[in-house]
């Protein structure tokens, strides 16, 4: 759990950035502190059971979810992706979403979403970058 303090949170509902600063309250369901930062600018302190709820048991407004790359992506915007088993094996793809446990989605075998018909499975990657960020990444520095 000491890791959350390294990762990007918003809440749930109202997307408002968060930042977990302590993950080893004892005694108590809840061992998550975190600030959130209201519209207003100040940052109210909330506490989070292990698995970042709010409550326990239930969905709530100020859950956290984590913010990854791609979590601003347009659906069918070109990317580049890799799983972390074969990471020299870089496709290009057309983003689609993300799944049940936030990893991105493309459409299979660079298809978009015009060109691919309902139903058809997609591809669950480890990594994904937009293609200028790829570009960015992979550009030689002379």
């Amino acid at each position: 759990m000491k890791d959350l303090k390294d990762r990007k949170f918003v809440t749930k509902k109202h997307k408002w950035p968060a930042r977990v600063v302590d993950t080893t309250r004892s005694g108590t369901d809840f061992p998550v502190t975190a600030y959130i930062t209201v519209p207003n600018g100040t940052e109210v302190i909330m506490t989070y059971t292990k698995a970042l709820k709010r409550f326990n048991g239930t969905c709530n407004g100020f859950d956290l979810v984590e913010v990854f790359p791609w979590s601003d992506f347009a659906q069918d915007a070109p990317v580049m992706c890799w799983d972390d088993t074969w990471p020299n094996d870089i496709y290009y793809r057309h983003f689609e979403g993300v799944d049940d446990e936030g990893r991105p989605k493309t459409f299979a075998q660079g298809r978009t979403s015009h060109s691919s018909s309902k139903g058809q499975s997609s591809e669950v990657w480890d990594n994904c970058v937009s293609l200028e960020e790829y570009q960015l990444m992979t550009k030689e520095i002379k």
